[in-house]
């Protein structure tokens, strides 16, 4: 799957993070057209054991790709935070951060995240929001990545946000040129 908009924008840093990094456990917050399918794409993410995915409308589960290695749990309106709060993060090797249509519920689930201090990559979509850049303030390392320059694709006007509390995601090599950082 290619970068084809701004609704898969995130879609070349979850490539980069799996050819890179061993991912056995994922924990997405809002099952994607994308995301979800990318994450099930055995040839994309080989190591995949566990896929947890929280979404918050019955409509949108109908709707997206499902996995024989997924469990969806089905949260109240603009309460995924509420589901993430029973989870134990330390096991995951990725979360992913695309849930509810409002920002406060996002920003909610983010600082969630956050305070549970997962020692693991953590990607949130549509991060040049600045409710989402200030709910992020609790990861130890963060990064905005903007401006992808991906040959024969067009630029984003989305960013993604890149956290960690383990590893400095600023000094990350990017060998291949797919996104540029903020400076």
């Amino acid at each position: 799957m290619d970068f084809i908009d701004g609704w898969s924008s995130h879609t070349p840093i979850l490539k980069y993070l799996a050819e890179r990094n061993k991912i056995t456990r994922i924990l997405e917050t809002g099952l994607g057209k994308y995301s979800t399918s990318l994450f099930l794409n055995k040839e994309v993410f080989p190591d995949l054991i566990e896929l947890i995915s929280i979404e918050d409308s019955k409509d949108w589960i109908d709707q997206t790709e499902k996995g024989d290695n997924q469990t969806i749990i089905l949260a109240e309106k603009d309460k995924v935070f509420e589901e993430v709060k029973k989870l134990d993060l330390s096991g995951f090797d990725l979360i992913f951060i695309d849930d509810s249509k409002s920002e406060n519920a996002r920003s909610s689930t983010i600082r969630e995240v956050a305070k549970k201090n997962p020692n693991c990559f953590v990607v949130i979509h549509d991060y040049h929001r600045e409710k989402y850049q200030k709910a992020s303030e609790g990861f130890k390392f963060r990064l905005k990545i903007d401006n992808y320059e991906i040959p024969g694709l067009p630029k984003s006007k989305v960013s993604t946000g890149l956290m960690s509390n383990k590893i400095n995601v600023k000094e990350l090599k990017d060998e291949d040129n797919i996104f540029k950082k903020e400076k």
